[in-house]
């Protein structure tokens, strides 16, 4: 089963095809993503305007993966990492926001 924001949808699908849940016509969004506080940036989904479901679509998956490897929050441990730098209380390089100081 699909869970909102967190799971791709099938590469094969094109944007047209209706929402697995609903059947409504899916629309190309940009939707901000963030993980246990940490800024990731916006990426592109496949957002439902019937029940409010949005799935990431392949490119913008794998653009979440790749951010997450480089900040050090990917694999075991990701979770306790990301919550401590969203608290600041690692040495970790800090996401920030655009428009948001430095």
């Amino acid at each position: 089963m699909l869970k909102r924001s967190s799971e791709s949808v099938d590469p094969t699908m094109p944007p047209t095809k209706g929402c697995p849940y609903c059947d409504t016509d899916l629309r190309v969004e940009k939707r901000e993503y963030s993980f246990y506080g940490v800024y990731f940036g916006r990426f592109e989904v496949l957002a439902c305007p019937g029940c409010l479901r949005y799935f990431f679509r392949e490119k913008s998956s794998t653009e979440i993966e790749r951010i997450a490897k480089q900040k050090g929050l990917w694999g075991k441990g990701a979770a306790r990492r990301a919550r401590q730098m969203a608290e600041g209380r690692t040495a970790a390089k800090q996401v920030v926001p655009r428009g948001h100081g430095r």
